[in-house]
């Protein structure tokens, strides 16, 4: 019988966690890049990236950060999930809608209880389009 503290230590092992520091020296110049530290994420532009330092470009100038103030680094990768929020603001307004209905259509007919429905997917659906469709790759995380 194998001990469960080893057999634990032997799968949090073999999870991939992105820390490679080669992988960020690695990028392309240009690549926009969102950078989490402390006081919260910064967008901008990679510029370069040595053993210690990463510079980013942002609409003022470069700004570098140490290695070891940077808790993650994220890289935009083509692609949208604009498709998947108006998937998911649909059907979160189709459910509200049939919630509304239930609530506020006691003495109506199916009608009236269909146009609450349907105004309530539309407003979901708007709100998921407009939602943020951006796709992040995580590349180092300490």
């Amino acid at each position: 019988m194998t001990n469960p503290i080893f057999a634990a230590l032997l799968l949090l092992s073999t999870l991939q966690v992105p820390d490679n520091w080669r992988d960020v020296q690695a990028l392309v110049v240009g690549a926009t890049v969102r950078v989490t530290i402390r006081g919260g994420d910064i967008e901008g532009t990679f510029v370069t990236a040595t053993a210690d330092e990463l510079v980013v470009h942002r609409k003022r100038g470069n700004v570098s950060f140490d290695r070891v103030i940077i808790k993650r680094l994220d890289v935009r990768v083509p692609g949208s999930n604009r498709g998947r929020n108006i998937d998911r603001g649909s059907g979160i307004g189709f459910i509200a809608g049939l919630v509304r209905a239930r609530i506020n259509c006691d003495g109506c007919n199916a009608v009236g209880g269909s146009i609450i429905v349907v105004q309530s997917v539309l407003i979901g659906t708007l709100v998921g389009a407009t939602a943020s469709a951006t796709k992040w790759e995580t590349v180092y995380r300490r």
